[in-house]
């Protein structure tokens, strides 16, 4: 951690500055703009108390709950987007007609030769059932996407109105603008 100084505000407060702040325009808490001297001027300057620097510093903690769960919204989500494509390269396709063998054609002409008022092949029925399994899981998967997008955005958002709470419990009104009754 660098070593911070205190640069004297004409209010009679101190702000802590680094030396990386040197040149820069600092504001003090009484509204004050003061521009930070050189990177010379500043080590002549007093120095924070170690102590008062360890206090002031926040330690690194881990991950919030809002980036976890964030975090686990954009996995569950590009996950469900990689099935969806998956899901759709591999579903299940009638061949073109074209491009059949000629003992695949005669198959088909057989099957088309009985009409369409008797039970299905076993390999249409086979092709069926896989197609309808495709599309259950294509639902699942685009319901995932829904999901963890709701997660993501929805850690986003409480997360900004959580700050905004925070920061209009900060302001205290310093007269009642009302007229007394």
């Amino acid at each position: 951690m660098s070593t911070r100084y205190l640069l004297p505000c004409s209010c009679g407060k101190k702000i802590a500055i680094e030396v990386a702040q040197a040149g820069q325009t600092v504001r003090c808490a009484c509204g004050a703009e003061i521009e930070a001297p050189t990177m010379r001027e500043i080590t002549s300057l007093e120095q924070v108390e170690p102590e008062a620097q360890t206090r002031h510093s926040r330690p690194s903690a881990g991950w919030s709950r809002r980036q976890a769960w964030m975090l686990f919204g954009a996995v569950l989500t590009i996950g469900a987007v990689a099935m969806t494509a998956w899901l759709q390269w591999s579903r299940p396709r009638l061949k073109d007609v074209q491009t059949l063998s000629p003992l695949e054609s005669w198959g088909l002409w057989q099957e088309l030769r009985l009409g369409a008022n008797r039970d299905p092949s076993p390999g249409v029925k086979a092709f069926a059932k896989a197609l309808v399994a495709n599309r259950q899981w294509t639902v699942v998967a685009i319901s995932l996407i829904g999901l963890g997008l709701f997660v993501t955005v929805g850690s986003f958002v409480r997360r900004k109105r959580g700050a905004r709470r925070s920061a209009s419990n900060l302001r205290t009104p310093t007269s009642d603008p009302r007229p007394p009754t």
